[in-house]
């Protein structure tokens, strides 16, 4: 069960202090930061809260490295974190796994993961 995430706020909401965000990020770095590469890192570097949560703090999120972008691939994934973000607008309990599987794909390729490095992250 996924009870934390990354999203793409454009309607100018504020924010309090438990909350991050990135001014004027595009929304292919919302896809990253939700592909499960990054929140194996997360798991791995961040401090654990009751009931399994990840206490987000600033050096667990400033840490997590981000891979040189491929043009074509912040498009791609620019354009699935819209279809996922569409698609929740729409029924927040729409099933975009598939959507997601296919993020997880492209940021497994920009981290020039091997095989055995994606079995791993995902759990085989």
């Amino acid at each position: 069960m996924t009870f934390q995430s990354f999203t793409f706020e454009e309607t100018g909401l504020y924010t309090n202090n438990k909350i991050f965000f990135i001014p004027n990020a595009g929304k292919h770095l919302v896809a990253l930061m939700n592909s499960k590469v990054v929140w194996l890192y997360l798991n791995q570097v961040a401090s654990k809260l009751q009931g399994g949560a990840l206490a987000m703090q600033s050096p667990y999120v400033l840490s997590i490295p981000v891979p040189e972008m491929i043009t074509s691939k912040t498009g791609e994934l620019a354009t699935l974190a819209d279809r996922i973000l569409s698609a929740k607008r729409a029924d927040p309990q729409a099933d975009t796994s598939a959507l997601e599987a296919e993020v997880d794909v492209l940021v497994y390729g920009l981290y020039g993961l091997t095989e055995a490095e994606i079995a791993v992250v995902e759990g085989r």
